[in-house]
């Protein structure tokens, strides 16, 4: 009877659905791996900095490099798989890398603008953001901020690898790469950090970006995918590209600021607060990045592939099936992660410099973190369907919408409930960013199926 019913379930998934559930969990499996080792990471750097001022140094000389890393080399996935896609299947392959490889070109060039520009406003941007800490303290986020700044370039170079690789459904690699960062600043912390201290944490970031280039590299020469930046030419399809690329860039660049302006209203709390506010979104974060980065990594590649096949009907279906799963699964999740806050987040950081009073304010961060679960799950997919329709100017007023809201519901809780106020106003903003999301792209798609019936296979 019960495998009766399991076969039935599976022969309504459809086959689409199989394929993209099949690769969904496989890169869930691995992502699952990397966060693991990065919560390792965590527990780390927890034991040897607890929540000091070292380590607000650290994450402030951090926020503009990992900032630009978001905006500049954080989506040259999504705007160039689902171009790719289509011309491969219209033009064929080689036409497909030559495309690439102009991208290429453009990305990188715009990746050193950036990093350029960074390093002569980057000191006054310093400045600015650690104002309130001593004049020491100061020159050690100096320092720090040149040994990150170059991870930009590193980030954009790792992109684009990635890009190739999810693009010809090659996951596995794509998926496990990011486990080198973590990884060599584990080691890096555990050997070198008794002699040159927080020092150890910005190498082990830059080694393991280093590192994780190499491997992507190795893994697209052994499938045969390595493409080399080489100039051919602007087209319609590049010209199209940069059409989507300019407003995914300026997206991001306004939801991206939302932690840098969770971190500057942070830093004008007692000390510590940027670290507790850091700590209880680490944990948040590697739960929903688990379900998130698999889905956007499965859905992206396959979502292309059925807008370019015209096949309407499988993404509906795909759509319907993914929503129900995300909020049947995330909800019982959450409750049981806001049951134990306390408890996890006891275990997880209480040892060293990380004391009883510690775990209490950053269990309460993580409570209210969690809220945002199923309606961030959620988001990633309609951002996926989104990505594949190339309508991302969607995403541009949303986000203006959602950073409005953020900074208006950081000011209104953090009168309430201080520094966990923040993280309560980023899961009513998720929740809001939902609804806008579910209207706007089933908008797109209904317009996209009207324009261009359907034609593929189902």
């Amino acid at each position: 009877m019960i495998y009766q019913k399991i076969k039935l379930f599976i022969a309504k998934i459809g086959q689409h659905n199989r394929t993209i559930f099949s690769a969904a969990a496989l890169i869930a499996i691995i992502t699952f791996a990397v966060k693991f080792v990065a919560m390792l990471k965590e527990l780390v750097v927890a034991s040897h900095f607890g929540t000091s001022e070292v380590l607000d140094v650290f994450l402030i000389a951090y926020l503009i490099p990992s900032f630009a890393i978001s905006i500049f080399a954080g989506n040259f996935s999504a705007a160039v798989i689902p171009p790719f896609i289509e011309i491969r299947k219209q033009n064929g392959a080689e036409a497909a890398k030559r495309y690439l490889a102009t991208t290429m070109v453009i990305t990188l060039g715009l990746l050193s603008m950036i990093a350029a520009i960074l390093a002569l406003s980057g000191p006054l941007a310093l400045n600015l953001l650690s104002s309130n800490l001593s004049a020491e303290a100061q020159s050690l986020s100096l320092s720090l901020y040149f040994i990150l700044l170059p991870i930009i370039m590193l980030a954009g170079i790792i992109d684009i690898f990635s890009a190739l690789l999810k693009a010809e459904k090659k996951f596995i690699l794509a998926a496990f790469a990011p486990m080198l960062v973590p990884l060599t600043v584990l080691f890096s912390l555990l050997i070198f950090s008794s002699n040159i201290g927080i020092y150890a944490y910005a190498y082990g970031e830059f080694f393991g970006s280093l590192a994780g280039i190499i491997l992507l590299a190795i893994g697209l020469k052994k499938y045969n995918l390595f493409v080399y930046p080489k100039w051919y030419g602007i087209n319609n399809n590049v010209r199209q590209t940069m059409s989507q690329y300019i407003p995914l860039i300026s997206s991001s660049m306004i939801i991206c600021s939302a932690p840098v302006i969770d971190i500057v209203m942070a830093s004008t709390l007692e000390p510590g607060s940027v670290s507790s506010l850091t700590y209880g979104n680490k944990i948040t974060t590697v739960i929903l990045s688990i379900s998130s980065i698999a889905l956007v990594s499965s859905l992206l590649p396959y979502f292309s592939s059925m807008v370019a096949n015209k096949e309407w009907k499988s993404v509906q279906h795909t759509i319907n099936f993914f929503m129900k799963t995300v909020f049947i699964t995330t909800i019982p999740m959450m409750i049981v992660f806001m049951l134990f806050s306390e408890q996890i987040t006891r275990l997880l950081f209480e040892r060293g410099e990380f004391t009883g009073q510690d775990t209490l304010v950053v269990s309460q961060i993580f409570f209210f973190y969690l809220l945002q679960m199923p309606f961030f799950i959620a988001d990633m997919i309609w951002i996926s369907l989104i990505y594949a329709l190339k309508v991302n100017q969607i995403l541009l007023l949303g986000n203006i919408i959602t950073i409005i809201l953020n900074i208006a519901g950081n000011y209104f809780f953090m009168q309430i409930w201080g520094i966990a106020g923040i993280a309560l106003s980023t899961a009513l903003v998720l929740f809001i960013s939902f609804i806008y999301l579910t209207i706007t792209a089933r908008r797109a798609l209904a317009r996209a199926i009207q324009a261009s019936p359907e034609q593929g296979v189902q």
